[in-house]
């Protein structure tokens, strides 16, 4: 009579392994959306004045950088702390995108919070409180002239950039 006992063991055994094996195949693809997602991840600020622009990618590298005329009229210590305001501001958004993409793909989890814990990382490696969520809601990013100033960043979904008008 074991047989029929080993039998369905030996099925049940089967079953989970065909359920952890399709669990593993949905991980991977959610792996790879995630990829794709922040690998096209932008965030673009703008300072309050409009004196300059910044896009940068998904890991802060800057990928544009304008400045206007209206950025003539600083001395040229106010333009650089501007740039580099804005630049930072910047950074800060894309990581909060970051954030936010690895939440909405895997949800509460252990991978979640290592790829959150790594953003947070690069956040205070630019000078962003983590603890505070976006920058807009602390006061990390402006300069002592009051030239920038957080925004909520909202996303294009068309092409994966973060807007924050400096206003």
């Amino acid at each position: 009579m074991e047989l029929p006992e080993f039998s369905s063991s030996l099925e049940g055994i089967q079953a989970r392994l065909d359920e952890q094996l399709a669990e593993a195949q949905r991980n991977v693809q959610r792996a790879e959306v995630f990829a794709a997602q922040a690998q096209d991840l932008k965030a673009f600020v703008r300072s309050e004045g409009g004196e300059v622009s910044v896009e940068v990618d998904g890991g802060g590298v800057p990928l544009d950088v304008k400045v206007t005329a209206k950025a003539f009229s600083l001395t040229p210590e106010a333009l650089s702390q501007l740039i580099l305001d804005v630049v930072r501001q910047a950074h800060c958004e894309a990581v909060q995108k970051y954030e936010d993409l690895a939440r909405s793909n895997f949800g509460d989890s252990a991978t979640t919070e290592q790829l959150v814990s790594q953003a947070r990382q690069r956040l205070r490696a630019y000078g962003c409180d983590a603890g505070e969520g976006r920058l807009g809601d602390s006061e990390a990013g402006r300069s002592e002239s009051g030239g920038v100033e957080a925004g909520t960043g909202e996303a294009d979904a068309s092409d994966g950039r973060s807007e924050s008008p400096i206003s």
